[in-house]
């Protein structure tokens, strides 16, 4: 929901959330937009925040990564945003602040599931 949320605020092609449990745990993927199908590839490159700036056109990564040890780990990753500007720096913030929450949520979520 805080992704697609975010793919209309910000007006990017899409974006993509990665997250995965704990370590060795095969992630979970939510594309938007042009992302939508990256969904469904299973790549072990999604949990190399290098191979995802430079195999994808994400326009900004931003790494997600819970408080506790061993408590999860992903990335929020933008597209371009759709009329090809720069992220200025308050959209930046955004997205971070959104990492922050998203984090908070996946972990919650996580601590209720049997």
């Amino acid at each position: 929901m805080l992704g697609e949320m975010l793919h209309h605020i910000v007006d990017v092609e899409g974006l993509c959330v990665i997250w995965r449990e704990e370590q060795g745990s095969r992630p979970v993927i939510h594309g938007t937009g042009k992302y939508k199908n990256l969904a469904t590839a299973d790549d072990a490159r999604w949990m190399d925040r290098s191979l995802l700036e430079t195999d994808f056109d994400f326009e900004y990564v931003a790494a997600l990564a819970s408080p506790v040890e061993n408590g999860g780990e992903g990335y929020l990753c933008m597209g371009p945003k759709r009329n090809l500007s720069m992220f200025s720096a308050e959209e930046k913030v955004l997205i971070d602040d959104i990492c922050t929450e998203s984090v908070q949520l996946l972990c919650q979520a996580a601590s209720r599931t049997p």
